[in-house]
């Protein structure tokens, strides 16, 4: 069976796709992979490509890229341009595809990423998958602010036209049925598939890093996008309370919109010894710095849309062993709380989280070691990549 994956973001941009066409062409499938040039998050394109028409294989999966107007400063007229030059990039690249059996897309944002699959799906007539890690025009309005109504309204217009054009819909959150069902869609079309771990933190699980700078302080890690959906400023706040407590180290891997905003704010605040931005590190680094972790961090903004959301780095840090403490409501809540893997604090309380942090650090290692193991055996259960690609290959059924 062949599959055509269309995701904007591939490898090397690390997403949760990359793993799943490995998988899928491991179990027998034919895959080939339509994405734009990789520059996320920063502002131009990785190092080694040019930003033209061109393919390469990555472990055996022709992957076909497009040119994209780069990201830049991540203004809203930059993203804007960088999600309309995909769609016009990948729509006219599409249409030399040999017709798959399959098209599968990873509906990350933006969601006008899926476009061309659907122009030339009127034409091939086949499957067309749809798997939603993003509920727009919620995620857009919470990320961004945008309170008008006209593009909102046009973003709900858009949504409605995408979801009623696909064949099955994939939800990463179950939190995420109640709102694509207000589009007017068959719920019989709507299945529950929750993003994998990856195998890289099972592998590597190891109890220090060579490389741990660290060495004997209470490390709190946060890994991932640095925006204002992640609400650095309840982090700061609650890391300058604790900043009296040597011990107490935090360490912020990752990049983003805001990633000099907050270099800046913690040069104002004076928590240069307290915490230490790391910047963007390759995924291959990560199960060193998670290892040394104490406990790792995931924090979001108090908005409704995150109540349905499950941050999927969720699944890493449960893949590694770790205790968790998240700021969090809804689906991401539910799920620590059902694992008994950590602490789950009110999104935006600095007091919360503060008292959380403390509770942790007061904790002995076999106490902490308790709430890793609950992690690791949840992720075994419900998050392991074998489970998720079970569950895919059933749903490719349906047609």
């Amino acid at each position: 069976m062949k599959v055509l994956i269309l995701s904007q973001f591939f490898w090397p941009e690390n997403f949760k796709i990359t793993d799943i066409a490995i998988k899928l062409l491991e179990k027998g499938y034919f895959v080939e992979v339509l994405t734009s040039i990789p520059n996320y998050p920063g502002e131009k394109q990785f190092k080694g490509y040019k930003n033209i028409f061109m393919s390469e294989t990555y472990k055996g999966i022709k992957i076909n890229r497009v040119p994209v107007l780069m990201r830049g400063n991540g203004s809203g007229k930059r993203l804007f341009l960088n999600y309309l030059s995909f769609v016009i990039s990948a729509t006219f690249r599409i249409v030399f595809f040999k017709t798959p059996d399959i098209i599968f897309v990873f509906g990350n944002s933006p969601a006008t990423q899926i476009l061309p699959a659907i122009v030339i799906n009127k034409i091939w007539k086949k499957p067309l998958y749809y798997w939603v890690q993003d509920i727009w025009p919620d995620s857009v309005e919470a990320a961004s602010n945008i309170k008008n109504k006209h593009v909102l309204n046009s973003l709900n217009i858009l949504m409605q036209f995408i979801y009623n054009n696909c064949s099955q819909i994939l939800i990463s959150c179950k939190g995420f049925r109640s709102k694509i069902l207000l589009f007017k869609v068959l719920d019989s079309k709507i299945h529950y598939l929750p993003n994998p771990g990856e195998d890289i933190f099972l592998d590597n699980n190891k109890e220090e890093s060579e490389n741990d700078d660290f060495s004997g302080k209470f490390k709190i890690v946060f890994a991932g996008n640095i925006g204002k959906s992640q609400d650095f400023e309840t982090i700061l706040v609650s890391a300058n309370n604790l900043k009296h407590i040597n011990d107490i180290k935090w360490i912020i891997i990752g990049d983003g919109r805001r990633y000099s905003w907050l270099k800046n704010q913690i040069i104002g605040l004076q928590l240069e010894q307290t915490v230490f931005l790391l910047g963007q590190k390759p995924l291959s680094d990560m199960p060193g710095y998670f290892s040394q972790a104490d406990v790792l961090l995931l924090n979001l903004k108090n908005e409704k849309i995150f109540e349905l959301t499950v941050p999927s780095k969720l699944q890493s840090y449960m893949a590694i062993g770790k205790p968790v403490i998240a700021g969090l409501a809804g689906d991401g809540k539910k799920i620590i709380e059902e694992a008994e893997c950590g602490l789950v604090c009110t999104p935006e309380s600095v007091n919360e989280l503060t008292n959380a942090i403390l509770n942790v650090y007061g904790m002995s290692i076999a106490e902490r070691q308790l709430w890793g193991n609950n992690a690791k055996k949840y992720f075994y259960s419900n998050f392991h990549i074998d489970i998720i690609i079970n569950k895919l290959e059933k749903l490719f059924n349906l047609g």
